[in-house]
């Protein structure tokens, strides 16, 4: 109150004291990859297509590579190496494949950084002598104050801000200054916005003035002074002081905005969800986008193709997601020029279910987010039960609707979802830390421990590879969820093989043994993976032994009054009595380390009835576990701190950022593209050269079609630096530097993680790193790694021996039958001392684990699998046992 009622008293030092529409379009979509039409209005009432688009052109050489998955969206690590089985180090296999630099990478019409102006002036003007009793005293800097935020100025992470002050658009502010001269009785103050036009604010007694600054920019403010001297009181002008303000929108962590700012996010936010995007662009220009827009190009990027994901499981998934959330904030402010998208910084809930001991699900009690007054919860049948988004429909496409995007963008009841999800619901769908009745404990809420372990890779390509799944694919599971017919189905399953898993596997000798439950472990491996089995199984080129896809088919069309038993994707051939099951067993599996464990421990005929059950068995996904997920809005929620980590990763470089209590933050050493997707080997009639689209840096960021999708015009303007009418990932990427002055519009309000104080476990391993004399530790655990290491994140539970059933301690050689892809097996040895879930690098790990045993080298081994510790040193290539 005593700040807003005197904002005469706030000088800059008093402010370090307290918290130290462009009309143009998107680019031409013949531009990207294929030729589309635009014809008619169909169901988003916008456009649809007359024709597919075509393949897009390879963009290099053969790419092979052998990954491990992490989340539903993500990546943990990748070795990429070019058709041979050698041996090299980890760095020197990436290939980097960038595009050709510029001398001159700053973007068009950009002030660089460190050169931007940060004028502070104050000229004295005639009337008497400047060492006049009078004219004594000094006039400080700016200050600046709003009614909602305060005085805080926390940016100075971006070197471009030269000790400027930063406004707000659309928030009405308070600009000052204290001024120690006596006798000044006028202020004339006058503003020159960023297009150049000046405006004449006020000529009166008062030290500030209230503003609202409605353009994003650089503004001029002048203040001329002036007052009586002299014994006959003649009238003089003392002096002009001016300064440069800028004006940019302010990202804060979602519980700290005001709940005026709360209530216009989300007001503007669900006007997207319930308008059409013909009628919005009437209402509101044609930045604005339809929720269902949205949608339908993410599922149509996710799985309109069969043989590659466009946006996910390869390098591309950052900057595609950060541009797509760049066009749901264009689209906000079409609605609402106020609103900006805020971020939720959800390791907060994750360092209290970690504290408190607690399962995944505890996300539920300890965040705000799921209730009436943010994003609503869900009730029994999983549909969304109040607030904003109660009962949200999902969008329906008819075939007419989607002419030209193919098939795959929408299931056999013709709704927008993932075709493995042939799920009826008419409402979009949240099945809460639920995958057919089980709570999935191996998918952590991200910690700040996770968050670190990303920010301190070094290399840009690593980066890419692991931001997805450790920053946040676990938050897709826990939101989205599994139900319907299979939660039934499982249960007859253990019960029939009740006998067979009730016995344990013990780890360790003599006094030192523990005992996990065969069950237990089973419903870890298998079921709490069930979301990458139904993907695998259509996308079976990846991981069937005849190297083809659509293993698993889906009816045509159904209609919603049909009983999920009617119309249910069932595995090819799986009613007839010669049907090869073990063609599409390995693709049930989320690693190697999964299937020699079930191979080695489960009789066959849990493995038949197991994949027998998943090949004819109903499920239902939630919306945010798949293709559809932009319709749920937990979606647009936990990508942008993925954002915010990589904004302070790249502001590291400047300035010296502290993440918690666990150190400085590392910059880039190595800020090279890394050409990487675990579709690249598999492509249509065997083409192991195939190069799955959207994942190279020349790429479009967007994607085809596009339509309706714009980016903020600050990168929209600028970033196509090679004038081809579309902006790439790389393009993108370079245009985002928020290092560089006025590539953003936009800045992060801190970059302050209190709540990160390591833990015992978290540094028992660490290596110290010390980048420009600032150390810090880093290491990666393989418990850490999206639940991966073991039933209740006990590290080497796949770790059994051959003779006593515990890990270790023997030299017998087994010998295992495994695929190597495209119809063909091959048999590899190896020595039982570990079946660990890591892609390991040789012998032993560094900076984690120590991993003994054998690794064999040979052809990638196909299916989906998860990492471990990271390694340092030589990396083996090809299967890895």
């Amino acid at each position: 109150r005593v700040l807003h009622q005197t904002p005469l008293c706030l000088d800059r030092a008093a402010a370090r004291a307290v918290g130290e529409e462009s009309s143009s379009s998107m680019p031409d979509s013949s531009k990207m990859y294929g030729s589309v039409e635009a014809e008619t209005e169909g169901l988003l009432g916008y456009q649809v297509y007359d024709s597919q688009p075509q393949t897009p052109p390879k963009r290099f050489g053969a790419a092979k590579v052998a990954v491990a998955v992490l989340g539903m969206c993500g990546l943990a690590a990748a070795a990429v190496y070019n058709g041979s089985n050698t041996t090299g180090a980890a760095g020197a296999s990436f290939d980097a494949r960038n595009p050709p630099r510029e001398e001159a990478e700053t973007p068009q019409g950009h002030t660089s950084a460190t050169k931007s102006a940060g004028a502070l002036k104050t000229t004295m003007l005639g009337g008497t002598s400047e060492t006049s009793d009078s004219r004594t005293g000094t006039a400080e800097a700016y200050s600046v104050y709003t009614e909602d935020y305060g005085v805080k100025q926390t940016y100075a992470m971006y070197p471009w801000i030269n000790d400027r002050l930063l406004v707000e658009p659309y928030r009405h502010t308070t600009v000052g200054i204290m001024d120690g001269r006596h006798n000044v009785s006028t202020h004339d103050w006058r503003i020159e916005d960023p297009s150049g036009a000046q405006h004449n604010i006020s000529t009166n007694t008062s030290l500030y003035f209230v503003h609202q600054f409605t353009e994003v920019g650089t503004y001029n403010v002048w203040l001329t002074a002036g007052g009586y001297i002299g014994e006959n009181g003649t009238w003089a002008e003392y002096y002009t002081h001016f300064e440069e303000i800028l004006c940019r929108y302010v990202k804060r962590e979602v519980r700290s905005l005001t709940v005026s700012d709360r209530e216009e996010f989300l007001d503007a936010a669900v006007t997207m969800w319930k308008t059409s995007a013909g009628e919005g662009r009437e209402l509101y220009g044609s930045k604005f986008t339809s929720i269902d827009e949205f949608t339908l190009h993410h599922a149509y990027q996710s799985s309109g193709d069969v043989y590659c994901d466009h946006f996910h499981e390869g390098a591309g998934f950052m900057t595609h997601h950060f541009a797509m959330t760049m066009a749901f904030e264009s689209s906000l402010r079409s609605i609402n020029p106020k609103v900006t998208m805020p971020y939720w910084d959800f390791t907060i809930e994750g360092e209290k279910i970690l504290d408190a001991g607690g399962d995944p699900n505890m996300l539920f009690d300890v965040t705000p987010m799921f209730n009436a007054t943010w994003f609503g919860d869900s009730n029994d049948e999983h549909h969304i039960a109040d607030g904003r988004w109660a009962h949200t429909k999902s969008p329906v496409a008819q075939a007419d609707d989607i002419a030209g995007l193919g098939p795959n963008v929408a299931n056999s009841f013709g709704i927008i979802r993932a075709p493995w999800n042939n799920s009826p619901e008419p409402e979009m769908a949240r099945a809460q830390s639920n995958i057919c009745g089980l709570v999935p404990t191996n998918k952590a809420i991200p910690t700040c421990w996770d968050h670190w372990m990303v920010l301190t890779q070094l290399d840009l390509g690593q980066y890419l590879v692991m931001l997805p799944g450790a920053g946040h694919g676990p938050m897709h599971v826990q939101t989205g969820g599994i139900f319907g017919d299979c939660q039934n189905n499982f249960e007859a399953f253990y019960e029939k093989h009740a006998e067979e898993l009730s016995g344990n596997l013990t780890e360790g000798h003599g006094s030192n043994v523990e005992y996990y439950n065969m069950k237990t472990i089973f419903e870890e491996k298998m079921q709490l993976e069930l979301f990458h089995q139904y993907r695998t199984l259509w996308r079976s080129q990846t991981c069937a032994l005849d190297g083809l896809p659509y293993n698993l088919e889906c009816p045509s069309d159904c209609d919603a009054s049909d009983p999920q038993s009617d119309c249910t994707c069932r595995c090819k051939d799986v009613d007839n009595d010669d049907w090869d099951w073990k063609n599409i067993e390995p693709c049930l599996y989320a690693n190697n380390g999964t299937k020699t464990l079930i191979h080695e421990w489960y009789s066959e005929e849990i493995r038949y009835d197991y994949t027998k059950m998943i090949c004819t068995t109903g499920i239902r996904e939630g919306d945010n576990l798949e293709s559809a997920s932009p319709i749920d809005p937990i979606f647009w929620m936990i990508h942008p701190v993925l954002e915010r980590l990589t904004t302070a990763k790249r502001l590291s470089s400047n300035s010296s950022i502290t993440y918690g209590d666990y150190g400085a933050i590392p910059p880039f050493t190595n800020d090279t593209w890394v050409r990487m997707s675990i579709y690249d080997p598999y492509g249509p009639d065997f083409d192991d050269d195939y190069e799955c689209y959207g994942h190279a840096a020349n790429d479009s960021v967007i994607g085809q079609p596009g339509v309706g999708l714009n980016l903020l015009p600050w990168t929209l303007e600028q970033a196509d630096f090679n004038g081809d009418g579309d902006i790439s990932n790389w393009e993108f990427y370079r245009a985002t530097d928020p290092t560089i002055f006025e590539a953003l519009d936009y800045v992060y309000d801190d970059f302050v993680w209190d709540h990160c104080i390591p833990h015992d476990d978290d540094t028992d391993d660490a290596t110290v790193v010390t980048v420009d004399n600032v150390t810090t530790s880093s290491t990666v655990d393989n418990s850490t790694l999206d639940g991966v290491g073991g039933v209740g994140g006990v590290s080497g539970v796949d770790g059994w021996s051959t003779d006593d059933k515990t890990p270790g301690g023997t030299d017998h050689q087994h010998e295992h039958t495994t695929s190597c892809g495209k119809g063909c097996t091959e048999t590899v040895y190896d020595d039982d001392t570990t079946f660990d879930d890591l892609v390991s690098s040789g012998p032993t790990t560094t900076n984690g684990p120590t991993t003994t045993g054998s690794v064999t080298t040979g052809p990638t081994t196909t299916g989906p699998t998860t990492t471990g510790s990271t390694t340092t040193g030589s990396t083996t290539t090809g299967s890895t046992t």
